[in-house]
């Protein structure tokens, strides 16, 4: 007999009863049974720690899940961070290794997932009886005696800082700006209102009488509160829903809201939810937004630093709950009396925004990603990509944008060029012609007859970029070219030899080591200023956008082998268009971003793309040493499988896999870009460098793709590649979204799926 979502609520209720009465239950920051619809998830979580950073949670907790799909229960100790890495340091922190080998005999294992870690049991849902319950139950006790008190001496690894949350920032700037008029105006009409309501339920009036035409800033928020609640269409349908509130616990709120936003008619879930907000305003807070910028309480401004990316109203239950939880820490952080209070100050925000918010430290004043930016511009790319783009940029200097038209990889490259430069003097657009055979169209040529130099735009541009490094050095501004429809002309030709200068290395002041030749005419030297000999600084960057159609041409294994490859595939219609095309971020925020950019690619010692061989061969070494040895088990793994088929890769692409993740890492770090977890930063290095040369028919293909596929899987994945036909790798693309965990390096497992149907469908595939 399969588990109800209510046999788990009960399940999980004698979990918390047992469990609280072993340990002391101020120890924790909430004890909640929460149940999520999409995945049939129900849960309880006792919080040892917890705190937000931009957006995210990290913290400490036991957890009991029950998942109602697979008829299964987990159980253990999570620890969320800034990275999956960081997670694992600090579980062996808190428990050392002793501990966690001991758990792990008595079948308890790591879990992996997004940024948390859990050491953790799993068992079929009918396997878990009474005496299952009391040993989790005894266990989990038994590693809260053995954590005591060290929690508190881990809060710098945790990032447990809360000076370092800008929504506890701002919050604390607002409260010192407006506290005086919220206690004077606001208070006072919310608990107006709340009379009001509690009136209605009694039966005591006829309306709910909610204050909606007052002016000043406590009007606007009751206007927003009453804009979602009607009383005509369903008036003893609310009135019942108040009255069993008012006789519920606060705790219990949240499942009255999921329970009567079904029966009541004529009202909004935003509207029950404001009304269960006027009756436990300590529990719940009010919920409404809007698109303008001078409106709403989700605003665009209190949005970014809540870290949400939804309208108020596509917010689900589960996910207002999480919501809620970091609205209720933060009023705890900055002494807010009710919820109504802080949302009293994130409406303000509207009219203040960043830039009048006085944020002390410039890494909390840069809360914009990247992607952030190019969103607000009016460009909709996947967060993955701009950060898997922006990486290759900075690794490598060459990369390859493919993939469909009009998917915007032209405009990724202006976008970022503008930012880091408003003049645009740092950015080169050349359209490739089918004509070109050799380099002249790019860097011109010696002209005998009229013994001058014929100059070109991408020449006056590189020599541009390079008085500017000679001048500036560490402080130059970087330069972009891209070449359009690069493959229009055979790349072979006319990029010869930029191709092999750009892997000659670096000499000691960054510039390629070998140069392009150009003439050997002194005069020209002398007189044009033109040098003989052209190489290259290490502040240009050279961007290829490519669409594949029989006007084309495919690309040799040498110059993929010298590139990042980056596709742009996905599109995403929902949310689209992400903004009105002019960047609505004030000029504060844009400047952190753009110095945080700029000190990004210039590197510590203001090398740009300059790396040593030393450098180089540190980044290996941190690859080799990542996970464990993990990844480069997995590399070698890789290599091996290729090998049979001719297809296995040198050093070099392991080399620029190695700078990738690292420099991935640093970008992270400063806030530029945001990955999921390590594994997917080496998911796309794996996908840029390794894929991109499978070029053939099937009988070439089909098992090195296979290879790649299955060393691409989740541990417990339950695929079998040998036995995949067009059939099955049709529907795991296209039930995706359920099928993407059984992978665990899910871009490129993707990809190779995609591939694998082009083989299938007819007999040939390739990377763009």
């Amino acid at each position: 007999m399969s588990f109800t979502k209510e046999d788990a609520e009960n399940l999980l209720e004698e979990v918390r009863r047992e469990f609280l009465g072993k340990v002391k239950e101020e120890s924790f920051k909430q004890t909640k049974i929460r149940y999520f619809d999409d995945h049939r998830i129900v849960e309880i979580k006792f919080d040892l720690w917890r705190r937000y950073m931009n957006g995210k949670e990290y913290g400490i907790s036991y957890m009991w899940t029950v998942y109602l799909r697979t008829q299964k229960i987990r159980y253990g100790l999570a620890v969320s961070c800034s990275s999956t890495d960081a997670s694992e340091r600090v579980l062996t922190e808190l428990l050392g290794k002793d501990a966690i080998e001991s758990l792990e005999d008595k079948g308890f294992s790591i879990i992996r997932f997004d940024r948390r870690v859990m050491l953790g049991r799993e068992l079929p849902l009918d396997a878990f009886d009474e005496t299952q319950k009391e040993e989790s139950v005894r266990l989990m006790a038994s590693v809260h005696a053995l954590i005591g008190d060290s929690i508190a001496t881990l809060r710098g690894a945790l990032c447990f800082n809360t000076t370092d949350d800008p929504l506890v920032v701002a919050l604390r700037d607002m409260k010192a700006r407006y506290w005086e008029e919220w206690k004077n105006n606001g208070e006072p009409l919310i608990q107006k209102a709340r009379e009001n309501v509690i009136r209605f339920a009694k039966g005591e009036s006829q309306e709910l009488n909610i204050p909606s035409d007052i002016s000043g800033d406590a009007g606007r928020l009751l206007w927003f509160v009453a804009g979602g609640v009607s009383d005509r269409g369903d008036p003893e349908g609310i009135r019942e829903f108040l009255r069993a509130l008012m006789e519920a616990s606060p705790a219990d709120a949240l499942g009255l809201v999921h329970e009567y936003s079904r029966k009541i008619k004529g009202t909004s879930i935003l509207g029950i939810i404001n009304l269960a907000a006027l009756v436990y305003p300590e529990e719940l807070m009010p919920l409404w937004g809007s698109d303008k910028e001078t409106r709403g309480i989700l605003n665009p401004t209190s949005s970014k630093l809540l870290g949400l990316k939804k309208k108020a109203s596509k917010l689900k239950l589960d996910e207002y709950e999480n919501l809620r939880d970091r609205i209720k820490y933060a009023a705890e952080e900055i002494g807010a009396s009710n919820l109504f209070e802080v949302a009293f100050y994130l409406m303000r925000m509207s009219k203040n925004k960043l830039q009048t918010v006085s944020y002390k430290e410039k890494h909390i004043l840069q809360t914009y990603l990247l992607n952030d930016y190019l969103s607000l511009r009016g460009y909709r790319y996947p967060q993955h990509l701009v950060s898997q783009f922006y990486t290759a940029l900075k690794t490598k200097g060459f990369v390859i944008l493919s993939g469909l038209t009009g998917t915007g990889k032209t405009k990724i490259v202006q976008e970022l060029a503008r930012l880091l430069d408003y003049s645009k003097r740092n950015f080169l657009f050349l359209s490739v012609r089918p004509d070109w055979r050799d380099s002249k169209p790019l860097l011109g040529y010696y002209n005998p007859l009229t013994g001058g130099y014929h100059k070109t735009s991408l020449l006056k541009f590189i020599m541009k970029a390079i008085k500017d490094y000679e001048d500036n050095r560490g402080n130059a501004t970087p330069y972009f070219v891209i070449l359009d429809e690069m493959n229009l002309a055979h790349v072979e030709y006319y990029f010869a030899d930029f191709l092999s200068v750009l892997e000659s290395g670096r000499d000691g002041s960054g510039f390629t080591r070998e140069g392009i030749k150009l003439h050997d005419s002194e005069e020209i030297e002398v007189f044009e200023g033109i040098p003989w000999e052209l190489k290259l600084p290490p502040n240009l960057y050279i961007i290829g956008t490519v669409n594949m159609d029989e006007t084309t041409y495919s690309f040799s294994p040498k110059v993929l082998d010298r590139a990042f490859t980056v596709e742009f595939h996905d599109v995403e219609l929902e949310g689209y268009p992400p903004g009105s095309g002019e960047s609505r971020l004030p000029n504060e925020a844009v400047e952190a971003l753009r110095d945080s950019i700029l000190e990004d690619l210039r590197g510590k010692s203001g090398q740009f793309l300059a790396r040593s061989k030393e450098g180089i061969n540190e980044a290996v070494k941190e690859l080799r040493d990542a996970k464990n040895g993990e990844y480069w088990r997995i590399l070698t793994e890789l290599n091996k499988a290729l090998e049979p088929y001719d297809m296995h890769f040198g050093y070099r692409v392991v080399d620029e896999i190695a700078l990738f993740v690292q420099s991935a890492k640093e970008s992270w770090e400063n806030g530029i870009v945001e990955f999921e977890s390590d594994d997917e930063i080496f998911d796309l290095a794996l996908l840029m460098k390794v894929l991109p040369k499978f070029h053939g028919n099937r009988k070439k293909l089909e098992e090195p793709l296979k290879a790649v596929l299955g060393l691409c899987l989740s541990e417990n994945a339950g695929i079998d590649v040998r036995e995949l036909r067009r059939e099955e790798v049709m529907n795991l693309l296209k039930n995706w979204e359920t099928q993407r965990e059984n992978f665990r390096f899910k871009h490129t497992a993707k990809k190779a799926l995609r591939m694998l149907r082009q083989l299938y469908e007819i007999g040939f595939a390739s990377f763009s």
